[in-house]
C-alpha cells in the first residue's frame, strides 16, 4: 500500500511534470526546458542548439504522459529508424531513472508498452509506416528540418480527432526549406529558440542582448544554452557555416545553392503576375537540391 508522502508525490508529479522530473529523477530543468513542461501547449518547435538538452526535455515530457496517463500513445518520428531508436534510448533513460514508472508489458528497441495500457512507439520518417496511428497524446519530429515534407503530411492528420494531442518539432535548422522552416516563419507554433554563445562577434552581450529583442517582437522564446562550454565552442568556429547553423541556429542558404531563397521567391511571384492562370511554378531547376522550393 502506498503511503501518504508517495501518493502526495504522485499526486503533485501528475498535475506538474515539472515537479515530477525533480521528485521523481532529480532532474532540475533549465527554464527554456521548463517551457516545454507547461501543460496546455499543443505545438512546439524547439529550434536549438547541437547538445543543448532539447532531447532530454521531450523526454522527461514523454515519461511524464507515460507514467500518470492510462492507454496514453507517444509516437516517435524521426528521419531514419536509427535516428528513432536513438531517441527512444534517450526516453528509456529517463524511465528507467524513475522508480514510479509503471511495470513494462512490451520492451523492446521500438516499443515499450506499459501495464496502465500507455505505449511508445518509434517509427522511421517512412511516409507509409506512419499511417494507422490515431490521437496520440505526443507526437514527436526529431531532427524535425531533415524530416520529408510527406512524412509530416502524413503524420498530421493524425491528430484531427484530438484537441489535446502535443506536438514537438525539435531540431538544429537544415537551410531556408522544408515543413519545419515554413512553420517556423508562420508563426503559428511555440516557438523555442537555445543558442550557443555566439563566439563569432566581439560583444556577445550586446549581440545576444538584440537577438532577445528581435524574438520578443517576432513572437520566438529566445533562450542561451548553459550547457556549451566556451572552449569547446571554440573549436567549432573554425567552420563559420556550421558553426551559424548548428549552434547559432541561423536558416543558413545552400552553400552551392545557385539561386537564394528570396531570390526564387521574388521570381514566383513576378511569374504569378505575368501569368495568373498558372497553378504551379516549379523553379526546381535552380535549386541544387533539384526540389522546388517555390510552389
Amino acid at each position: 500500500m502506498l503511503g501518504v508522502s508517495t501518493l502526495l508525490s504522485n499526486l503533485a508529479g501528475a498535475l506538474d511534470p515539472i515537479v515530477d522530473a525533480q521528485l521523481s529523477t532529480g532532474f532540475y530543468p533549465y527554464e527554456w526546458q521548463k517551457l516545454c513542461l507547461q501543460p496546455g501547449l499543443t505545438r512546439v518547435q524547439l529550434l536549438c542548439a547541437r547538445q543543448s538538452g532539447k532531447t532530454t526535455i521531450v523526454s522527461v515530457k514523454s515519461k511524464n504522459k507515460l507514467k500518470y496517463t492510462a492507454d496514453a500513445l507517444v509516437l516517435i518520428i524521426s528521419p531514419t529508424e536509427r535516428q528513432s531508436i536513438e531517441m527512444m534510448k534517450k526516453v528509456e533513460s529517463a524511465l528507467k531513472a524513475d522508480p514510479g514508472m509503471p511495470a513494462m508489458k512490451i520492451d523492446n528497441r521500438l516499443e515499450k508498452e506499459f501495464v496502465n495500457g500507455s505505449r511508445i512507439i518509434a517509427l522511421p520518417g517512412i511516409e507509409k509506416s506512419i499511417r494507422g496511428y490515431s490521437d496520440p497524446d505526443i507526437l514527436i519530429f526529431d531532427e524535425a528540418s531533415r524530416i520529408m515534407d510527406e512524412v509530416f503530411e502524413a503524420a498530421m492528420p493524425m491528430l484531427i480527432g484530438s484537441l489535446t494531442s502535443e506536438v514537438y518539432a525539435m531540431t538544429t535548422p537544415h537551410g531556408k526549406r522544408g515543413w519545419f522552416y515554413e512553420e517556423w516563419i508562420a508563426g503559428e507554433w511555440t516557438r523555442i529558440m537555445v543558442q550557443a554563445p555566439n563566439l563569432l562577434v566581439d560583444d556577445r552581450e550586446q549581440y545576444h542582448h538584440q537577438m532577445r529583442e528581435y524574438c520578443e517582437h517576432q513572437g520566438v522564446n529566445y533562450h542561451i544554452s548553459e550547457r556549451h562550454l566556451i572552449e569547446n565552442l571554440k573549436k567549432e568556429t573554425r567552420r563559420e557555416y556550421y558553426y551559424r547553423q548548428e549552434y547559432l541556429c541561423e536558416f543558413m542558404e545552400l552553400q552551392n545553392a545557385v539561386f537564394t531563397r528570396e531570390e526564387l521567391e521574388g521570381a514566383a511571384a513576378t511569374i504569378r503576375a505575368l501569368q495568373p492562370d498558372l497553378d504551379t511554378i516549379d523553379l526546381g531547376a535552380l535549386a541544387v537540391s533539384g526540389k522546388s522550393l517555390v510552389q
